[in-house]
């Protein structure tokens, strides 16, 4: 049972790339998860982790649609919000 097979915790449509929003993802989670991961196949991109102190799984899947990015995030259980905020902020700023 992955952190993905669940429904997502929220969506967002943004303008901002795929890449662009995994990097900003990624820059975050690194110092405040563990086991980050990332993967990715034909427009899809794939994080996931843990949150440091619960070990909760949390993820991030993002897909190009239509000239967008659909950004989705994923948790096994409740988690800290901080981490589906800094996916947030992730989506509209995306630095």
């Amino acid at each position: 049972d992955t952190v993905f097979s669940r429904a997502p915790t929220f969506r967002a449509h943004t303008e901002l790339a795929a890449s662009r929003v995994a990097a900003c993802v990624e820059s975050r989670w690194k110092e405040s998860a563990r086991h980050l991961r990332r993967s990715g196949s034909d427009h899809v991109i794939r994080l996931k982790a843990q949150a440091f102190f619960t070990g909760i799984g949390i993820g991030v899947r993002l897909r190009e649609v239509a000239g967008k990015t659909l950004v989705e995030y994923f948790e096994r259980r409740s988690a800290n919000a901080l981490y589906g905020a800094m996916v947030r902020d992730c989506a509209h700023a995306g630095t």
